[in-house]
């Protein structure tokens, strides 16, 4: 037979230090609902200078564990990896050193992710551009005029790689250069990218190579060129997809452990803005069941290593039950004062 168990109201005084590590400990207990009365800071400190930098230190907090928990989200999206929704039951909060594995995790996996969407830009500017090409492939004209005929301006010539590579960087979206041979590159842009086209180049000292006068159409050197430099992307491609299987398997559990704690800490950081608190202490109060207050105070004593007084007061000596504005909890049954816990 179920019966009601008598309650009690609590209030604990926390220090600064201890108070992540106590909302933890009575969450994972299930063991404290907290109370359903106002706790604003504002209408309950008196030391505002304190409060203030209690919430700006608090809301600072809270926002780097938001920032750490969306970048994991996304590297875990990149990746193909479902993540928890809220906390596993052994999760803890941040552990020592998991700001430098997430820091390690996102940035390995914001660099790969980085390659292959240049690689991919590359590749769809490539085939835009042998496209192209081949249309004009078999115009009856001369090649110099085919940029005036087309959507296409080509160039010809020989660049060596460091400025390659620094023109790539430069016109990123609007330039696609592909390489003939260890000196020649083949410059390909849009109408509207000419100008920047031409201006790079001659700032790079880019020396042009001469098509045979009166060459009409698409010279096949140029066509194969880009045809090449497609295979190219497409293998480069495949090795990074055969990157990112690998690394899928090797941060899954990571991911998982590294998103499940910070769930719970941003739970612990949204509960620690409604608590009575300065700049050092904290102020949590709540309903426990009477016949578990000894051993509640016993494992808060342990983990603060004494650093932690408790008050306990019978339901008639709480005045907000007296004048109505609270009830006594009647059941713990949920054993749940955060959603996630």
């Amino acid at each position: 037979m179920i019966r009601p168990r008598k309650m009690k109201q609590i209030e604990m005084t926390v220090l600064e230090r201890d108070v992540d590590r106590v909302i933890e400990f009575l969450g994972k207990r299930g063991i404290m609902q907290f109370s359903e009365k106002d706790t604003s800071i504002e209408k309950h400190s008196s030391e505002k200078d304190d409060v203030g930098e209690a919430r700006v230190n608090a809301e600072k907090t809270s926002t780097h564990t938001q920032e750490n928990l969306e970048k994991l989200k996304t590297v875990a999206a990149y990746l193909e990896i479902e993540l928890p929704t809220e906390p596993e039951k052994t999760a803890g909060l941040p552990a020592k050193g998991e700001e430098e594995l997430c820091e390690q995790i996102v940035n390995t996996v914001n660099a790969v992710s980085k390659v292959e969407h240049e690689k991919n830009l590359e590749r769809q500017k490539i085939e835009a551009t042998l496209t192209e090409s081949k249309s004009f492939a078999n115009l009856n004209a001369p090649f110099k005029e085919l940029d005036q005929l087309s959507y296409l301006t080509l160039r010809v010539g020989r660049l060596d790689p460091q400025s390659r590579k620094e023109m790539q960087e430069t016109l990123t979206d609007r330039v696609v250069i592909v390489p003939l041979d260890d000196e020649r590159v083949l410059a390909a842009a849009s109408r509207r990218g000419r100008f920047a086209l031409d201006s790079e180049l001659k700032k790079r000292s880019f020396m042009p190579i001469a098509i045979p006068e009166g060459y009409k159409g698409i010279p096949e050197e140029l066509l194969a060129s880009l045809e090449n430099r497609i295979k190219q992307m497409e293998r480069e491609l495949q090795g990074i997809a055969k990157q990112k299987v690998r690394l899928h398997n090797e941060y899954e559990k990571s991911l998982k452990s590294l998103v499940s704690s910070h769930l719970m800490a941003t739970q612990v950081e949204k509960l620690k803005t409604r608590l009575v608190s300065t700049k050092s202490v904290y102020m949590l109060s709540g309903w426990v069941p009477s016949d578990a207050i000894i051993d509640l105070v016993d494992g808060l004593s342990k983990l603060t290593d004494g650093r932690v007084a408790v008050r306990a007061f019978d339901p008639d000596e709480v005045k907000s039950i007296k004048d109505g504005t609270e009830k006594v909890p009647v059941s713990l049954k949920h054993g749940r004062f955060v959603e996630g816990f």
